[in-house]
């Protein structure tokens, strides 16, 4: 005999969460406020057992944790993420308490008019994911210490900029200026120090990203494949694996362009068709590694890939040209980057970039 439907909205919380459940026809069946322990969850959610459950609930610091839980259960239907700041239900609801939110959580669930699911990223995803956060804090670190150095010499009459201060030579070099200025030259090499560790620690975090990427066979496959993609290197390419976990879950080039939040926004009536500004929808460090590569693309200009690039700096200068706008220009080229990605990573092939017609069947 078939298991009957049970919707469970859940509003989740690090101390208590409320669990409210719905049948088929929209009628609350119970409602429940239990610790948010694995315990507690399993002991309440057991009680389901001759039910087929589908959960939703919103998206934040307990989610991953609740999600695992659920997913392990025999009798889970369905699991719906919810983005936050998507489902005005509640955001603008003027009677917001535990209770009713999950409440509107089971009965929209029910009566499926969520919004999108948020992807919940695998283990594997979520580890090189804390691993780029801890060398992005240290890069920031590094980089505070060598403004520092930069503003101490200005202040002396001593010209520098941050391209000479990248290197321990940089370094040694700018304190061997400062040799008539005892006070300042002892805090440079403070700094210097200070420089020096950072950078092996930033080494450090960086040699244990390429080991978690080696690891597995397939992060291992789509790496060496993204960097063949024009100004996608190490740093960029270990991004994208972070965040985009599995290329599968995009039908379309359209589509993940769409999730970097770098297709145009539209505001349509009638037969009026305006395009806006991008949505920058999306997770904002994926959307900057392809800005950052469209750039180092239009920028850089010695390079032995002049074939590749030159077909991409066409694109940039056409558009400049055309709208007097070199911001739109790159956008379009970080958008080209994107579904770039999408046909290498879909199709299993490096990047050639031979016919730039060819490159756009393919990706799309």
């Amino acid at each position: 005999m078939e298991k009957e439907n049970m919707y469970c909205g859940v509003d989740l919380h690090y101390g208590k969460s409320s669990f409210c459940f719905v049948d088929d026809k929209g009628k609350m069946k119970d409602f429940q406020e239990i610790n948010t322990t694995k315990e507690a969850i399993k002991g309440l959610l057991g009680k389901c057992r001759d039910y087929q459950v589908n959960y939703a609930f919103e998206a934040g610091g307990m989610a991953r944790y609740f999600y695992k839980i659920v997913q392990g259960m025999n009798n889970t239907e369905k699991v719906h993420v919810v983005h936050p700041y998507k489902f005005k239900i509640i955001t603008e609801s003027k009677n917001k308490n535990d209770k009713e939110d999950s409440k509107k959580l089971a009965k929209a669930l029910q009566k499926d008019y969520l919004p999108y699911p948020v992807h919940i990223k695998s283990d594997k995803s979520r580890s090189l994911q804390i691993f780029l956060g801890i060398r992005k804090r240290m890069v920031l670190t590094r980089s505070k210490i060598m403004n520092q150095a930069k503003s101490i010499t200005r202040s002396l009459g001593i010209k520098s900029n941050t391209k000479c201060i990248k290197t321990d030579k940089g370094f040694s070099k700018l304190i061997a200026l400062l040799k008539e200025h005892n006070f300042e030259q002892k805090i440079i090499k403070e700094l210097h120090a200070e420089f020096n560790i950072e950078t092996k620690k930033i080494e450090g975090i960086e040699d244990r990203i390429k080991d978690q990427i080696m690891e597995d066979n397939e992060f291992k496959t789509n790496y060496g494949l993204l960097v063949t993609i024009p100004g996608i290197g190490f740093v960029g390419a270990a991004t994208i694996l972070s965040v985009i976990d599995n290329v599968s879950r995009f039908n379309t080039a359209g589509e993940y362009s769409s999730y970097c939040g770098l297709v145009p926004s539209e505001h349509s009536s009638g037969n009026k068709i305006v395009h806006g500004r991008i949505t920058k929808e999306g997770p904002t460090n994926l959307r900057t590694v392809y800005i950052q590569a469209a750039w180092s693309i239009v920028r850089y200009r010695k390079s032995s890939d002049d074939l590749r690039l030159n077909k991409l700096r066409k694109k940039f200068y056409r558009i400049s040209i055309k709208g007097k706008n070199s911001q739109r220009a790159v956008v379009a080229v970080a958008r080209h980057l994107s579904r770039i990605t999408f046909g290498v990573l879909k199709h299993q092939k490096e990047y050639c970039g031979n016919n730039l017609e060819e490159n756009k069947t393919q990706a799309c």
